[in-house]
């Protein structure tokens, strides 16, 4: 198990592990064989990278096309969510219409 700092939760990572990962990275190791090689989330690798002031472009582009996925993906949901709400609100005003039309 991770060492435990004294504040919050213990670390899911040790700082040997961390050295080890940052190494990989700045050797130009892919993110994906790194995640696979020490079974870390590329979310960790980007925070390890982050707490020690490493801020390349790689990094960045990476970080941007994620955003942007998370963005794109989240949209794409809202939107979808939004158009069956109108779905649904159009078949209520025509049920309403008929409703309407049969009153005397």
């Amino acid at each position: 198990m991770a060492e435990h700092n004294k504040r919050g939760r213990p670390r899911l990572i040790d700082n040997d592990k961390a050295d080890a990962v940052v190494a990989a990275y700045q050797s130009g190791e892919k993110l994906s064989k790194i995640e696979r090689d020490f079974d870390v989330a590329r979310a960790t690798i980007y925070w390890l990278l982050e707490r020690r002031g490493i801020t390349d472009q790689r990094v960045k582009r990476n970080v941007r096309l994620q955003v942007d996925s998370v963005t794109a993906a989240h949209l794409y949901d809202l939107i979808s969510s939004q158009e069956e709400e109108i779905e649904r609100l159009e078949e209520e005003v025509e049920d309403l219409r008929r409703q309407i039309d049969k009153l005397p």
